[in-house]
Order: structure tokens, then C-alpha cells, then sequence
């Protein structure tokens, strides 16, 4: 959130006056200290909001709740650090939940759902992307555990997109099937295993 701008004092002058050099030469020096003002005045206003602070703003708020930030994060990760922290002791509810992981994966293509087992007393996070997930992605764990009640036991399940679904679908059948026919003896050498292979993907690209 960013209102910077320039301050005209002429703006507010009718035009017959904005002709006099005097007034021209005051305001001039005028406008340019009202500027520093205006802009000081909302950058201490934008500082008291965790995701419209500057630098300093958020090294403030770091200082405050004993955060020390990496020399590779950037102020997005710096503010996302705070809300999460700032936010822990909130009371834990579903609206709060859905909220917090919107908030949390903002910034990336991620997309967490929350799912809950009422009979199992547990909580699945099921995150949704379509690249690698990676350490961020993951850390969602470490963040929700100790925010929601210990005795909820708490997942984080990755959904692999579309293609390497059927990918890893057709490795797995492959790989159950290969067990089944060397327990069997029916699997002996690494040029009918290969034919096998090769017969086995063929057929299951026409299925998938």
C-alpha cells in the first residue's frame, strides 16, 4: 500500500494568483517540504500493517517478536514470517484455518486445502501445484503444529500433477507386477524383463 506522491500547493490556488512570482518562489520551497511531511506521514501510517511496511517498518516488528530474518529473505518473506508469528496465538478455528493458508502461499502458485476427519481426529493440508513442491511448500507443517490443538493429528499431502500421475501410476503397476511374476519364477532373464516392460507401458499408455 503506497499513497506516496508530490505535494502542489498550487492546486489549491485560484489561477489570477499562480502568476506571481512571489507565491511562486514560496510555494516552491513550501511544496517540497510538504512532500517530505506527507510521504513521512504515510510511511509511519503504512508501517502499522504488517503487508504494507517498508524495510524499516518490518524490522520494527521483527525486533519486537524476536525474529531475525535471512540475508537471503526479501520483504515479502520478512512480512510473511511476522503475520505468521503474530498470528499464532490467535484461537484456532476453520474460518482461521483457510484464511492462514491463503495468507501463508500468497505469493507462489501453491494451493493448500484443509480437510478434516472429525473420527480420526486428524487434519490433512492437501497442497495442489503444478511444478515441484519444495522446503516452502513443506514447511507449512512446522508453522500449523504448534498453532492448532495437539491432540489433532495433522498431514501434509502433495497432489502431483495430472501427468506425473500417470506416470508414477504406471511405474507402480510395473513394479507390482514385475514382483509377481519373479515370486513366481516366471520372470528370469533381463531380455524378457525388458520385453515384459516394453509390452506392459504400451498397453497401459492405451488405458491412460
Amino acid at each position: 500500500m503506497s499513497n506516496f506522491k508530490d505535494v502542489n500547493l498550487y492546486d489549491n490556488l485560484p489561477d489570477f494568483m499562480q502568476q506571481y512570482k512571489e507565491i511562486q518562489a514560496i510555494f516552491n520551497i513550501e511544496n517540497v517540504d510538504l512532500t517530505k511531511l506527507w510521504n513521512e506521514i504515510r510511511r509511519s501510517f503504512n508501517n502499522g500493517f504488517i503487508f504494507s511496511t517498508d524495510v524499516l517498518g518490518i524490522s520494527k516488528f521483527e525486533k519486537m517478536m524476536n525474529i531475525y530474518p535471512k540475508a537471503t529473505d526479501n520483504l515479502k518473506d520478512r512480512q510473511l514470517r511476522v503475520y505468521i508469528k503474530w498470528n499464532a496465538t490467535l484461537p484456532y478455528t476453520w474460518r482461521w484455518l483457510e484464511e492462514f493458508l491463503i495468507t501463508y502461499y500468497q505469493n507462489v502458485e501453491t494451493r493448500a486445502i484443509p480437510i478434516l476427519f472429525n473420527d480420526k481426529y486428524e487434519l490433512d493440508i492437501r497442497l495442489e501445484k503444478q511444478k515441484e513442491f519444495n522446503d516452502f511448500d513443506y514447511s507449512i507443517y512446522k508453522e500449523l503444529r504448534p498453532m492448532i490443538p495437539s491432540n489433532l493429528g495433522l498431514r501434509v499431502v502433495n497432489v502431483i500433477p495430472t501427468k506425473s500421475e500417470k506416470i508414477n501410476v504406471m511405474s507402480m503397476v510395473i513394479y507390482k507386477a514385475k514382483k509377481v511374476l519373479k515370486e513366481n519364477n516366471r520372470l528370469t532373464n533381463l531380455v524378457g524383463e525388458k520385453v515384459f516392460n516394453n509390452t506392459l507401458v504400451y498397453r497401459l499408455k492405451k488405458e491412460v
